[in-house]
């Protein structure tokens, strides 16, 4: 059965299945935004880590017998909440918010004052796996760690662990701060491109279905073979099926993949977290 409706759900697939069942303890990756490119596996964590979406509705009723007659939701929040019992300052730094002085021969000191630095926000996947085998990941695209109470026990049985919350924050460019991920307003499609050339030629859209190069977002990011880093798009002639990118291709290439950026529909829709679970191939 085809996927349809206000969600996109195909009913078919709501059935039991244990072989969706999660099975192996999922490893937080997390990249700290505008200081870094890669996902690093952070820290040692418990085994228990919570990921959790809270909805808060408004209700309007009518009548008396008084009726409930609509339910439109108002607040959402969503949060990771786990535990590390790993004690270095940059994770701690990190939990905290705090500075790390490491100018002293003998020490690095997280610091604790009456002013704070400046926040830093990471992107944070969620990897894990089901009984299937299937991968599964939870992927938030602007996350602040932080936590509301710092207590390291000391003289336990076990090893001290230090509780952390992350909130899942909007992130107003979703595609800049995280090229390699999905997202509803990066297109995929085809061109060819011409080293030392800042032009895409026979240039097209493969998906999202509905989509052209009329969609395509000037001043947005592009992604691709032979497209350099941080390349944006300049202009966009649709009729010509030409792109033109603020950097020049790195080399030749017929019917490359490209992924440049497009004004979507629905793009509000994706700009916060996503949770995805691999196709089978």
């Amino acid at each position: 059965m085809a996927r349809s409706g206000n969600l996109n759900i195909d009913p078919t697939l709501l059935i039991r299945d244990s072989d969706k069942l999660m099975l192996y303890d999922p490893a937080l990756y997390i990249k700290l935004l505008g200081q870094s490119t890669s996902y690093l596996q952070f820290a040692y964590l418990d085994k228990e880590k919570i990921w959790k979406v809270e909805q808060e509705y408004a209700t309007f009723s009518t009548g008396i017998p008084e009726t409930q007659i609509r339910r439109d939701m108002i607040r959402q929040m969503i949060t990771l909440d786990a535990k590390t019992t790993q004690c270095n300052p940059d994770v701690i730094a990190l939990i905290l918010q705090r500075y790390i002085d490491s100018d002293p021969a003998s020490w690095n000191r997280v610091t604790l004052g009456t002013e704070l630095p400046p926040s830093i926000f990471v992107a944070a996947s969620l990897r894990g796996q089901l009984v299937d085998g299937t991968q599964f990941q939870i992927n938030m695209r602007r996350l602040q760690l932080m936590t509301e109470s710092l207590e390291i026990g000391f003289g336990s049985e076990e090893h001290a662990r230090i509780a952390l919350i992350g909130n899942a924050l909007e992130d107003t460019d979703p595609y800049t701060n995280n090229p390699d991920w999905d997202y509803l307003g990066k297109a995929v499609g085809i061109g060819t491109t011409t080293t030392d050339s800042d032009t895409i030629t026979t240039a097209s859209l493969t998906t999202p279905s509905g989509y052209d190069l009329d969609d395509v977002e000037v001043g947005g990011v592009i992604t691709g073979t032979n497209i350099p880093s941080g390349a944006t798009i300049e202009s966009v002639d649709s009729s010509a099926g030409t792109i033109t990118m603020s950097a020049n291709a790195t080399d030749d290439g017929t019917g490359v993949a490209i992924y440049p950026e497009i004004v979507h529909a629905n793009e509000d829709y994706d700009n916060i977290a996503y949770i995805a679970l691999a196709k089978a191939s």
